[in-house]
């Protein structure tokens, strides 16, 4: 276990020593804050007062906001996982660490959680980013008269109702931010595997088709629900095989709703990302598997 150990915490700190982590969450940050002054249904956000149009403006935002962090998570996927072992190869260095009482599916494996503990300290940021973002621009869509109430020294049930409306809908985004963490950590296994054995342009290429392949599922699907069945069949298969991205979105549905602690629906959000988060591991279990098998027959020197 200490190979795997040492390897992994050399490849977070690569990782997040690089600047392109840090430059892809600062302006993750800035999109956030560009769109969180951002009118989408009204032309002056700040100056209404209808209740229902608060809804849809926050409920825009929160979709918005989650599909940003997602896509802030897989460049990071695609540019760092996908290079993360072709570096290694390419200057010899793995030979060097080969040489060692340390075996290939060690090397492997201390990559792959190298590379996901990374991308959980930026999921974590991200999280935390869109909380906070969620949360003030709740209180931006909120009608003139809940703003002005929201903060005084005597608060009003309804003030106090108004402020539990900005926590919950913070809090609504969290289970959004797990899976996006998840949708990385199975984009993470697949680039890793690939920069085993094919070039790290090939990698993140693939990644990227990956992510859309993965999202629009269900549109393949239904697109050729009415074609032959050998057709059906064969795109039933292979999507089988590829990771099923359009699990871990769940933008949609969180942007339009408000999860209230004690509420059924909120746990059912959790016990969802739970089931999730085991799909992930079995997933990226079974990927690193089959990179164990083609870095195994990779010559290196």
């Amino acid at each position: 276990m200490r190979p795997i150990f040492a390897l992994a915490l050399n490849t977070y700190r690569e990782v997040v020593r690089q600047r392109l982590f840090l430059l892809v969450l600062a302006i993750t940050a800035a999109v956030l804050v560009i769109l969180i002054l951002f009118p989408y249904f009204t032309t002056d956000v700040a100056a209404h007062t209808d209740a229902s149009v608060s809804a849809s403006e926050t409920s825009m935002f929160k979709d918005l906001a989650l599909n940003t962090a997602a896509l802030a998570l897989l460049f990071l996927v695609a540019l760092t996982a996908s290079s993360t072992v072709a570096e290694e190869l390419e200057s010899r260095t793995a030979l060097a660490i080969l040489a060692k009482p340390v075996a290939r599916w060690q090397f492997l494996l201390g990559k792959y959680l190298g590379i996901v503990a990374a991308l959980a300290v930026a999921a974590a940021l991200l999280a935390a980013m869109l909380a906070i973002a969620t949360y003030v621009r709740a209180y931006v869509d909120a009608p003139i008269n809940q703003r002005q109430a929201a903060f005084g020294l005597a608060l009003s049930e309804p003030a106090r109702e108004f402020q539990a409306l900005m926590r919950n809908q913070a809090l609504t985004v969290l289970p959004g931010a797990v899976l996006i963490f998840c949708q990385g950590a199975l984009l993470a296994a697949v680039a890793l595997v690939l920069s085993c054995r094919f070039s790290r342009v090939l990698a993140v290429l693939v990644t990227f088709a990956l992510y859309l392949v993965g999202h629009l599922a269900e549109f393949i699907t239904a697109a050729v629900a009415s074609s032959a069945a050998p057709l059906r069949r064969s795109v039933h298969w292979s999507l089988a095989l590829l990771p099923r991205l359009d699990l871990t979105d769940l933008s949609g549905k969180i942007a339009h709703s408000v999860l209230i602690p004690g509420q059924p629906d909120l746990a059912a959000v959790w016990s969802y990302a739970a089931l999730t988060c085991l799909y992930t591991l079995l997933y990226a279990a079974l990927i690193l598997i089959l990179g164990l098998i083609l870095f195994g027959r990779r010559e290196i020197r």
